[in-house]
């Protein structure tokens, strides 16, 4: 959230807005609403639900505070989802959330950006997951489309 800024929003989009509303957006890690206002995840009407190692208050209505440790498990955050009417979830995160996803089979359907640029080996990779013993204990995904974008390509890919 720090590094990248992310909005977590629909935008671009031609719709009625007057029925329309934005997600709500779930962060894993410590934000406090009041020394980091400037963050773009913060700003808008939509709903927050803030997990945090450190639990803080807001006035801000619209914003849930809770309690995130190391031993929460990523089935037991779905699960604490579920009393916000959170049944679908967009995951966008570092290596470390996007792997633990994945390596707990959390993941239906991946949304792959490939840029043409080379970073080398001492960038941070997507994934940081165990390599199968063998080839067919891997994650299988179908690839259902892929659409250049730009300069760069993104692929759909759907579990088998």
């Amino acid at each position: 959230v720090k590094k990248d800024n992310p909005r977590l929003n629909v935008r671009n989009i031609k719709i009625n807005k007057d029925k329309f509303r934005q997600p709500k957006k779930i962060i894993l890690g410590n934000v406090n609403t009041r020394s980091k206002s400037n963050l773009s995840i913060l700003k808008g009407d939509s709903e927050k639900i803030i997990f945090s190692n450190t639990l803080s208050s807001t006035e801000d209505s619209k914003v849930k505070y809770r309690k995130l440790s190391k031993s929460k498990t990523i089935e037991s955050l779905l699960k604490e989802l579920t009393e916000f009417e959170i049944n679908s979830l967009l995951v966008e995160g570092g290596s470390k959330v996007f792997s633990s996803f994945i390596d707990k089979n959390m993941v239906d359907e991946l949304v792959v950006y490939i840029s043409a640029k080379i970073l080398g080996k001492d960038a941070i990779g997507a994934l940081n997951i165990k390599s199968p013993k063998i080839l067919k204990n891997a994650a299988n995904f179908k690839i259902i489309e892929t659409v250049p974008m730009k300069e760069d390509i993104k692929i759909i890919m759907r579990r088998i």
